[in-house]
């Protein structure tokens, strides 16, 4: 797709009435550094040359205003972070004590206004509830969807499959590239956070979509 995303088409002939997709995944898990303070400092401020390429990640609309309020009040700390990683993950814990983790089967994503009113979410409303977050401090960042695998859990059950569908957010620290981050634990991503999608907003990152032959302007 247009963001680099790997995309399986299906055209299905005729009338349906199952449509079932199973996926098996085998994958080699292995510890990641983490970033080092002073990869980039605070305010961001990002080579032009990338301007073009870091444009859908970035932010030129106003903040609505519960997630201006929320800003206002999260960011007001002295002293001021010198560096943006600093900045990026004292936002990340902020918004994992403020929003509490619940499973959320409706179809969709919240607004970030939404989000802070119930104070609770999904991993895609914590997610995209970062990602504008961050944008309006001028970080690139992106919503990304995948897999979860749960390390702990694993060797707690014996090594058994304890895999599940995930939302995060990314960041663009310039000198450190895209960082993941957290939203559910507050921290940084881990070796078992497994990406499958990137985009700047979370529908273009779905892991399902349909459309009809009119749609598709197939006939």
């Amino acid at each position: 797709d247009v963001f680099g995303n790997r995309v399986a088409e299906v055209q299905v002939e005729g009338l349906a009435t199952e449509f079932l997709i199973e996926v098996s995944l085998q994958t080699e898990l292995t510890s990641q550094p983490h970033l080092v303070h002073g990869a980039a400092a605070f305010p961001v401020v990002y080579d032009p040359s990338l301007m073009p390429l870091l444009a859908p990640y970035l932010v030129s609309s106003l903040p609505s205003p519960g997630l201006a309020a929320w800003l206002s009040a999260a960011t007001k700390q002295q002293p001021a972070p010198e560096w943006a990683l600093d900045v990026a993950l004292g936002l990340n814990r902020r918004q994992h004590a403020d929003i509490a983790y619940n499973t959320r089967m409706e179809a969709g994503v919240q607004s970030a206004d939404d989000t802070l009113r119930l104070a609770r979410g999904s991993c895609r409303d914590s997610a995209w509830l970062l990602v504008q977050a961050l944008r309006q401090l001028g970080f690139a960042a992106r919503f990304v969807s995948g897999y979860l695998i749960e390390t702990d859990a694993l060797a707690e059950a014996g090594d058994k499959d304890h895999v599940e569908l995930h939302a995060w957010c990314e960041v663009y620290l310039q000198g450190g590239g895209w960082v993941g981050l957290e939203p559910t634990s507050g921290e940084l991503t881990g070796e078992g956070h497994i990406p499958l999608a990137f985009a700047a907003e979370p529908a273009a990152a779905a892991p399902v979509a349909a459309a009809d032959a009119q749609t598709l302007g197939v006939f």
